[in-house]
This record gives C-alpha cells, sequence and structure tokens, in this order.
C-alpha cells in the first residue's frame, strides 16, 4: 500500500535503479514472510500428527481403520462414531487432540473449525463442548493476532491492501466504542474472521479488546455448532448446521449489538 502510495506520488517516467531495487526488495519480504508462515505451518502440522498419534495409540485396528481428517459433514459423522468409544476409555485423551486440533487450524486460518464444533457438542455435550470449543477459538484467534504483527504485515500489503486501508479506517471512526464494534463484526454471520484476526493485530487493537468481542460475539455461532453436534448422525449437509433461519437470528442479533454504541452516543 506504502509502495503504491509512493510511485502515485513520483512524476511520471521510466523508474529509477533505486525504484527497482526497492520493489525487488519488498517482493522478496513479502515473498519470505509467506514462507516463514507456511513453514511454521508445515512443522506445527508434523508436530500435530505426531502428537495424534501418541494420543490414539490405544486405538483398536478398527477404529484406526475409521479415522478421517473432518474436512467434510460425512467426515465428521464417521470420526465422532469412531471417537465415541475411544472416549469412554480415554477421556483425557480425546480432549487434549481435540483442543490441539481446533487451535492449530484456527492458528492458522485453515478452514475446518466448524467440524471440530461439532464433534465438540457430539463428543462432550453442551455443558463441556461449547465452553471448551468458544475458549479454542479464542486462543487460536490470539495466535494468529500475533501472528498478524510479526509475520502478516507485508503479507497482507500485498494481497489484501484495500482490505487494510479500509478496515484502518474503519478502526480509526469506531475507536471510541471500538469493542461494541469488534463484537457487532463477529456477531454478523458473514464477517472475515480470519482477516479481522490478523488486521487486528497489526493496527495493535487492544488485545483485551479483541478476546472480549469473541467470546461475546461468537458466542451464537459457537453455541449453534455445537448444539447441532448432539444430532451429528441426523445431519443431511452442511447448510444444516447454520440453516438460512438460524442465519437471520445472527443477523438479527447483530444489529442489536449495534445498540450500545448508539446508546454511548446519544449520551455523550
Amino acid at each position: 500500500v506504502m509502495s503504491t502510495a509512493l510511485r502515485q506520488r513520483r512524476p511520471a517516467g521510466p523508474p529509477s535503479a533505486k525504484d527497482e531495487e526497492h520493489e525487488r526488495r519488498l517482493a522478496k519480504a513479502w515473498a519470505w514472510d509467506l514462507g516463514k508462515f507456511v513453514g511454521l505451518a508445515a512443522v506445527s502440522l508434523i508436530a500435530l500428527g505426531l502428537f495424534a498419534t501418541w494420543m490414539l495409540w490405544p486405538m483398536t485396528d478398527d477404529e484406526w481403520a475409521g479415522l478421517r481428517i473432518p474436512f467434510t459433514l460425512a467426515d465428521a459423522q464417521r470420526l465422532g462414531e469412531v471417537l465415541a468409544g475411544f472416549r469412554d476409555r480415554h477421556f483425557w485423551r480425546v480432549i487434549a487432540l481435540h483442543a490441539a486440533c481446533y487451535i492449530f487450524l484456527q492458528s492458522f486460518a485453515i478452514p475446518g473449525t466448524v467440524f471440530i464444533n461439532l464433534l465438540g457438542g457430539a463428543l462432550f455435550g453442551m455443558a463441556v463442548g461449547y465452553p471448551l470449543c468458544l475458549f479454542y477459538n479464542t486462543m487460536g484467534s490470539i495466535v494468529l493476532y500475533y501472528f498478524g504483527q510479526t509475520l502478516g504485515t507485508r503479507i497482507v500489503a500485498r494481497f489484501f491492501g484495500d482490505k487494510m486501508v479500509q478496515f484502518r479506517e474503519w478502526i480509526h471512526k469506531h475507536e471510541s466504542e471500538l469493542l461494541y464494534n469488534m463484537i457487532f463484526l463477529r456477531l454478523l454471520p458473514f464477517s472475515p474472521n480470519w482477516f479481522i484476526n490478523v488486521a487486528s493485530g497489526q493496527l495493535r487493537v487492544p488485545v483485551w479488546k479483541f478476546a472480549l468481542a469473541i467470546v461475546i460475539g461468537l458466542t451464537p455461532y459457537n453455541f449453534l455448532s455445537c448444539k447441532a453436534g448432539l444430532v451429528l448422525s441426523q445431519l443431511t449437509s452442511r447448510a444444516a448446521i447454520i440453516d438460512p433461519s438460524t442465519t437471520f437470528w445472527l443477523a438479527l442479533i447483530a444489529i442489536g449489538g449495534l445498540i450500545g454504541p448508539v446508546i454511548a452516543r446519544w449520551r455523550k
């Protein structure tokens, strides 16, 4: 973004050798940051695989044969059936593995946490599964928040520069009621949560406001997806997890979340 702005201020003409060198350095910088992020994700995935193997070591041969990474609803249903029996024998091993998988996916913005939510409800019930999923969601998002500060600046500027400018302006505009508005963003069903996580770290949104907005704003989503896990075997499609009626109510709750900032402004 900064590079684009600088080019726009310069007079027209062929780029100088200094300009070309600057562009080469920027290109190498974001590519290097991306490489470090991907490398860290790969190392974490290997560590997760070793940890999962250790946690699941007592499984029977039939249970090993039924293991699937839950990227689809059918995979999640099959995995829920396999882990249900294993959970009865090794409860804490399943808890630890569920936590590791959730935080890994959330930390690296990898799709699939909705299926981990389903498994949370299916394996542990609402009293245990729902607060655990909300906690894991928050912890993984905080990890991505700090990734945004350390590795994401030049990557986001390279690929999502315009969105970053818009989000920075939005943060500045709503700074006085930032917590209320961050909660509102989280409540919206179609908000790009991964981008909010990364951008919030870069823009130095206070981490306590960032975390509290997740805990409050993503409560309905986590609650509903965990609740759907109670009837995991009966679901027929991913759309059934958060159906249009549920989406409507989530949007209504999000609109209701604007009441706080409006009241705050009115009092001023």
